[in-house]
């Protein structure tokens, strides 16, 4: 990167990109795209960055052909609601599913990453993790 050329920025889990706005207010440089499958945050996406592309569900998309970026932004995602029970079920609460599963792995360019808890108090993984905890993305060999 040459030092006039923009610093590229890439989004997972964008949300409606409030990460995103806060990194180029502080460190510079461009939303090169987003990835989020939530049709809401598809569409406040598609309305804000119309230029920007959403490349959707991270676990299908084909990285060696996304754009290299030198930031790379990621927010835990929320989780979907499945339909309720049928009123015959003995379950009385939907049931929830992470948009992205933790500890999940994938490939963005040269550099494999895998998702995971970082509650220290997480000793299994979890299917969520609860409100205001973090998750981890680190490096796979």
């Amino acid at each position: 990167m040459t030092a006039d050329a923009p610093r590229l920025i890439g989004s997972l889990c964008s949300g409606y990109g409030g990460l995103d706005l806060a990194v180029q207010e502080v460190l510079g440089g461009t939303v090169a795209w987003h990835a989020d499958n939530d049709p809401t945050a598809a569409w406040v996406l598609a309305r804000h960055w119309p230029d920007v592309p959403n490349l959707g569900e991270i676990t299908t998309v084909d990285w060696s052909f996304v754009p290299q970026v030198c930031v790379l932004t990621a927010a835990f995602p929320r989780p979907r609601k499945q339909p309720r029970p049928s009123a015959s079920s003995t379950r009385r609460s939907p049931a929830t599913t992470p948009a992205c599963p933790p500890e999940r792995p994938f490939t963005t360019g040269a550099t494999s990453w895998t998702t995971s808890p970082t509650s220290p108090s997480a000793s299994t993984p979890r299917t969520a993790s609860p409100p205001g905890s973090a998750t981890a993305l680190t490096p796979t060999s």
